[in-house]
């Protein structure tokens, strides 16, 4: 379930929206899809139902027991502001409940074919769309670093098809401020418009069914 923290962080940003705030949107992946032929991980990133939340340092969850291989993508977004910590929350459409994001400050390393804890900063804790409305999570991005996303598959194999798409909002502050105008960047593929994020958001968490994550 959603902390007392989180609660109140996504009450606060719809009702920043619905005062007609807007977020800097900063970077939109559009609709990937899996094609079979990415490179695979021998075991993935643990699923424990807790997404992370920048008003926490979120620990590294470890690895999943099963074993894979499971196909990953890595997405680059460049250096958000080289002047100030930026607080960052990740929106992943994942309709499949087929992928797993977690997020890595600068570069993401493997050790013997499975992810590291090193540069991590936060994951999304749980796959696919809760109440039919994007999932998302939050962490805090020290200045002057860039951001790479892990995207991996849940499901054991090398067959693609699993699709996904991730929009990224940057903030000045926990309280939604934006940033100075000098540290926005030019948006990357902007589509998913704000109002849609915010009914996203609205209908946020779940209580996360047991089993294997």
């Amino acid at each position: 379930m959603l902390s007392t923290s989180q609660t109140l962080r996504t009450l606060v940003f719809a009702a920043t929206l619905s005062c007609g705030l807007q977020a800097d949107a900063v970077y939109d992946s559009g609709t990937v899809t899996f094609t079979g032929s990415e490179s695979t991980l021998v075991r993935r990133p643990y699923r424990d139902a807790v997404p992370s939340d920048w008003s926490v340092v979120n620990p590294w969850p470890g690895l999943a027991s099963n074993a894979g291989p499971f196909l990953y993508k890595t997405l680059n977004v460049p250096v958000i502001s080289s002047t100030i910590n930026t607080y960052v929350q990740v929106i992943v459409d994942d309709p499949g409940t087929a992928v797993f994001v977690s997020a890595y400050r600068d570069s993401f390393t493997l050790a013997s074919g499975s992810p590291t804890g090193t540069n991590y900063l936060g994951d999304e804790g749980s796959s696919g769309n809760p109440f039919n409305n994007p999932n998302f999570f939050s962490f805090v991005l020290p200045a002057n670093s860039s951001l790479v996303l892990l995207v991996n598959t849940t499901t054991a194999g090398t067959t693609g098809g699993a699709s996904f798409k991730i929009n990224l909002e940057a903030f000045s502050s926990s309280d939604y401020d934006p940033l100075p105008s000098a540290a926005v960047p030019e948006p990357v593929n902007i589509g998913l418009s704000v109002s849609a994020i915010g009914l996203a958001l609205l209908a946020r968490r779940r209580q996360v069914q047991g089993g294997s994550r």
